[in-house]
């Protein structure tokens, strides 16, 4: 009898304290989304990155954390939709801070774009800076061409239990969810396509 009283003891313990982690697993799940954060070039782990950097964010954020917008930009419901949600960007932001010392980072507001929505982008991080250079010229069937040759970063994300892909808006714009790998890729480009005649530069 003795025994079984303690069996049954030891199994109320148990349950307890199952219930107590997963109470404590359910709140900090409330409070924190975790993600991986990895930097490449042209595909190629940077950084020591070969396994991605672990970044906990918290869900709600503040200002200071969003500190590449100002407060009135913050308090856009049109250029900050996400408002105190933590975002993508963010957690790119956060993951350079891992590094000592920090990885410098630029950022940028697009508040007019010619495509898609206003938001925040990362132009610059440590010595992997992103640069433009446009031009025109006619060929000798005597078509005309516009140019750009340069680099610059792009994200791509992977939700958990999904596939990877490449992301379609503003990085301030993407709000983050547990488990997201988050790959920042610094690439080169060359990209060439047809125009009516030159324009003003």
């Amino acid at each position: 009898m003795k025994k079984f009283l303690n069996s049954r003891i030891m199994m109320l313990v148990l349950v307890v304290a199952m219930v107590f982690a997963m109470s404590v697993t359910a709140f900090a799940d409330t409070n924190t989304v975790n993600v991986k954060v990895q930097f490449t070039s042209q595909g190629n782990p940077i950084w020591n990155t070969s396994t991605p950097i672990n970044v906990p964010m918290g869900i709600n954020i503040t200002l200071a954390t969003k500190s590449y917008f100002t407060a009135d930009q913050f308090n856009s419901a049109t250029i900050n939709p996400l408002g105190t949600k933590s975002s993508v960007m963010d957690a790119i932001i956060a993951a350079t801070k891992t590094y000592i010392p920090n990885k410098a980072v630029t950022t940028g507001v697009d508040l007019a774009p010619k495509y898609g929505n206003p938001g925040a982008y990362i132009k610059d991080v440590g010595s992997y800076t992103s640069y433009n250079q446009y031009d025109e010229y006619k060929d000798d069937n005597g078509q005309w061409w516009g140019e750009s040759v340069g680099a610059g970063w792009s994200a791509y994300i992977t939700p958990a239990g999904g596939t990877e892909t490449s992301a379609a808006e503003y990085l301030s714009r993407i709000q983050l969810h547990e488990g997201d790998k988050i790959r920042f890729d610094y690439s080169t480009y060359d990209y060439t396509w047809k125009i009516d005649g030159p324009t003003t530069k």
